[in-house]
């Protein structure tokens, strides 16, 4: 509060220095041509010390309001006594008491008001009892002086009643945007290092993630190896059984191989892919297209796209998602050749995307499952698999702010609808 009040008044003087001596100037000269010795005394008085305030470091801020309002009331009254109500005497009453509260407090306020009042009075009793021979007392009658005393005495008090109000109220504001400001600070800087420990962990997570699936592989590959090495060495002294088992090793060993890749390519999702580009799904469905085109041959398949947007992602995750969810259209075809159809369009403010295919499809009853971890519908026998493709493809889109679902019918088909918001801000690491 005090350094605006400080503010305001260096702001008056540094403005009224220069139009004061403007206005000073011609005043004592018209002042002293007619003689109104008085007010070329307040004039000369109100330029010096406009200039000591201005000028004379040593003079503390306290005093040199004083001697700024004490001057001017100075001058309020020399031009009273001498143009009356013509002159801005009394509107210089009126905005002393304005200026008292601003630069000061209501305390001053109220001293000024009661200032304003003991001049009213003492220019009311001058006029009724004619103490002297100036144009006031010549000119001006009672009435007319009460009349318009009192609406200067009404304004000083309403300004000393209502300013105070208002600093207060602003001053609470400026407090309670410094708290805010404050803590918003703290806040900022809780999250920041919040986010520090929140990178150690995921870098630490995606170290963790590594060694464990390098360390638990490494017994797989060892149990895969010597089972090919015994089936290859000791074929002859195998029976059929032998080797059968031998088999369910092998490829059980590969399973479980892959799920741990699987498993890691899950975790990585939003950790180690978040870069945003702005993807065109045309490029990328084609490029998914040519990577499938070995099983699209061998299955007899075809896939169709209609013309594709633009879309905001992460391109590793997208291309992941789209492949995951062909590779399955083509899996679980049956024994028909796969048809496959890609379409896309806008609704609201998200770009939605539909996969059909004329596959084997899905009962209702597990249509909502089929995105958990390692949910299968089929054996490793019929159809292999790890589970975890559906669950990918999930936690990408979830990542992405959208959603995924599955509409189908068994024996006919199903239909993955998927959404991406049209302008993607950011990937959710935690999602």
């Amino acid at each position: 509060m005090y350094y605006w009040r400080n503010h305001l008044f260096a702001a008056t003087v540094l403005y009224i220095l220069p139009l004061g001596i403007l206005g000073f100037v011609p005043g004592i000269y018209l002042a002293v041509l007619e003689g109104l010795w008085y007010l070329v005394v307040a004039d000369l008085i109100g330029i010096l010390s406009l200039l000591i305030i201005a000028f004379v470091p040593a003079v503390p801020v306290y005093i040199r309001k004083l001697l700024f309002i004490g001057v001017f009331y100075n001058i309020s009254i020399a031009l009273l006594v001498y143009l009356g109500l013509y002159g801005p005497g009394m509107m210089f009453l009126a905005a002393l008491v304005v200026f008292t509260v601003l630069i000061l407090d209501r305390v001053y306020g109220v001293i000024s008001l009661v200032l304003n009042i003991s001049i009213c009075t003492f220019f009311a009793v001058a006029i009724y009892y004619t103490l002297w021979d100036i144009p006031l007392t010549q000119f001006y009658d009672l009435q007319s002086w009460i009349a318009v005393s009192s609406n200067l005495v009404i304004l000083s008090a309403l300004a000393v009643l209502l300013i105070p109000r208002l600093f207060n109220g602003l001053q609470k504001n400026i407090d309670e945007q410094e708290r805010l400001k404050s803590q918003l600070e703290v806040k900022q800087k809780e999250l920041e290092i919040s986010l520090d420990k929140l990178s150690d962990k995921n870098r630490e997570l995606e170290s963790f993630a590594m060694v464990a699936s390098h360390d638990m592989k490494e017994p797989l590959r060892m149990i895969g190896s010597f089972m090919q090495l015994l089936k290859d060495n000791y074929s002859e002294r195998l029976d059929d059984k032998a080797k059968k088992y031998i088999h369910f090793a092998v490829d059980g060993a590969n399973r479980m191989s892959a799920m741990i890749d699987e498993l890691l390519e899950y975790s990585r999702i939003g950790r180690k892919y978040s870069e945003l580009d702005q993807i065109d799904t045309n490029q990328l469905v084609l490029q998914v297209i040519e990577y499938l085109r070995p099983v699209m041959e061998e299955k007899n398949a075809k896939i169709e796209k209609g013309d594709l947007p633009k879309i905001t992602g992460v391109t590793v995750a997208v291309k992941m998602l789209f492949q995951n969810l062909l590779e399955n259209a083509l899996k679980y075809s049956g024994d028909r050749s796969p048809r496959i159809t890609i379409t896309a369009e806008k609704v609201k403010e998200f770009v939605q995307f539909e996969i059909s295919d004329n596959g084997i499809g899905i009962e209702e009853e597990y249509q909502d499952q089929i995105f958990l971890m390692f949910k299968r519908l089929h054996s490793n026998s019929e159809i292999k698999g790890s589970g975890m493709g559906l669950a990918i493809c999930k936690k990408i889109v979830d990542q992405h702010g959208g959603s995924i679902r599955v509409f189908s019918t068994p024996g006919e088909g199903s239909t993955f609808i998927f959404t991406f918001p049209e302008e993607s801000k950011k990937v959710s690491p935690l999602a």
